[in-house]
């Protein structure tokens, strides 16, 4: 894979987003009164059925997966791919490594465009 200047903080974005959460249901736990904490996990308990180990593993692979996604979606290939797609009277105009690597004849190398004023 790889990586561009966009794909790292789309990546930790989602990283860090799975960390506050797992830190601030530590920080909510950690303000309830056991017995308290010992009904909520009951009724965790209950709602999942005895699947939370497999949640557990779950989980993770979802994030990790979620963040891949992200990476990939980041890359300046990617986004003009979808830009082309999404918009079809689009052109852009990038440098030619670029313009290479995504196969549209939208995406233009700027050493090929002739500026013509008015």
């Amino acid at each position: 894979m790889n990586l561009t200047i966009g794909a790292i903080p789309a990546g930790g974005r989602h990283l860090a987003t799975a960390a506050g959460t797992v830190v601030s249901l530590i920080g909510v736990l950690h303000m309830l009164p056991p017995e308290q904490v010992l009904g909520l996990k009951t009724s965790i308990d209950k709602i999942t059925d005895g699947f939370a180990g497999l949640w557990t593993i779950l989980g993770p692979i979802a994030m990790a997966t979620a963040a891949k996604y992200a990476v990939k979606s980041a890359s300046p290939q990617a986004q003009a791919a979808a830009l082309v797609q999404a918009v079809p009277e689009t052109r852009i105009i990038t440098n030619s490594a670029l313009a290479a690597s995504v196969p549209d004849a939208k995406v233009l190398s700027a050493d090929k465009v002739e500026i013509v004023s008015k």
